[in-house]
């Protein structure tokens, strides 16, 4: 069924809401409705929707509930009806449906929804399907359930971000694909923004959920992290030298990208643990001369032994752990990578 049909079969009242079945109260907000609609004009692939379908054998009248898919639905209908602009980043940002061009606009009405109807089933017999559905489905991570249950600006604020870098992530060897597929670089862009906030803490599931709460009306220091980190993205880039080393390792890549950021907008909370002097910019022949030394020391390529007891703490340091010294420790040796001077 076409959007086109699916919208005037609701207009009619052909298919209907049916809030029983909402799995949730909340409405989705400006940014999650123009993400959505973006996605459906650009032909990406969204969750099936689930109809009730009953008859009733006197009046032979067909009647559609939406079991599975109403904020989809609704956000649907209101856009249909030109009710909302869409907004964000989307490249069809500050238009309603009308102000579409007319190619967009046939994109957004034809595009295919996939429906699967239960005919005259009992209610159990839905709870059913869904919980056998389910069962067969791969647990959530702490990431993916952050992105289920959040509809907030700060969810939206790293959706756009994470978008924005996840091939780069994985072009430098940050990320595998199956890592970016299971939101790794979504969980990880949350814990740098929770630390330049809060500073350097052990890793901690709760902290970012928290984050996420905190900030679901709104998300005020939106354009000062993004400036923040796409110029640290810009350095980092820079240095090709490093990419695919043991330095962007992610529990590695947080301490550098942090280290950064620090030099470049000096950050109080960081202040407490490595001070630096505001820069606005860095030497690269210099930079990277350390930076390489760093990668060596952590590959073992041809270190002699003053090296290796030189860096023990930071190798030891720079395991897959997030215990708070162990981060640390790795964040103030990228900061002095980061100096002007060679030590």
């Amino acid at each position: 069924m076409t959007i086109s049909e699916y919208c005037q079969q609701m207009k009619e009242k052909k298919i209907i809401v049916n809030h029983d079945y909402q799995r949730s109260g909340k409405i989705w907000p400006p940014a999650a409705k123009s993400y959505f609609i973006d996605t459906l004009i650009l032909g990406f692939p969204i969750p099936k929707l689930y109809i009730y379908q009953v008859t009733d054998l006197k009046t032979r009248k067909t009647t559609k509930e939406i079991v599975d898919g109403q904020q989809r639905s609704t956000t649907i209908l209101s856009f249909y009806n030109d009710e909302f602009k869409i907004s964000g980043n989307s490249q069809f940002r500050g238009l309603k449906f009308s102000q579409l061009e007319e190619e967009d606009q046939s994109k957004f009405l034809n595009y295919q929804l996939g429906i699967d109807s239960f005919v005259n089933a009992t209610p159990d017999e839905i709870r059913q399907t869904f919980k056998r559905m389910n069962s067969y489905t791969v647990p959530l991570n702490a990431q993916e359930k952050r992105y289920a249950i959040s509809q907030g600006a700060f969810k939206w604020f790293i959706t756009e971000l994470s978008n924005r870098y996840a091939e780069t992530l994985k072009s430098i060897g940050v990320f595998s694909e199956k890592e970016l597929s299971r939101m790794d670089d979504s969980e990880l862009l949350s814990d740098i923004i929770f630390t330049l906030f809060h500073g350097i803490e052990r890793f901690s599931n709760p902290s970012l959920d928290k984050l996420y709460t905190e900030h679901e009306d709104e998300f005020p220091n939106s354009v000062e992290i993004n400036n923040q980190i796409d110029n640290a993205f810009y350095w980092i880039l820079k240095w090709e030298e490093i990419h695919k080393t043991a330095i962007m390792k992610s529990y590695n890549f947080y301490a550098l990208l942090l280290s950064v950021i620090h030099h470049l907008y000096p950050n109080s909370k960081l202040m407490e643990v490595y001070s630096v002097e505001k820069k606005h910019g860095f030497t690269d022949d210099i930079i990277l001369f350390k930076l390489s030394k760093l990668s060596e020391v952590l590959e073992n390529k041809n270190i002699s032994s003053e090296d290796k007891s030189k860096y023990s703490d930071f190798v030891k340091a720079a395991s897959a752990t997030t215990t708070k010294g162990h981060r640390e420790i790795r964040f103030q040796y990228f900061c002095k990578a980061l100096e002007p001077q060679i030590v």
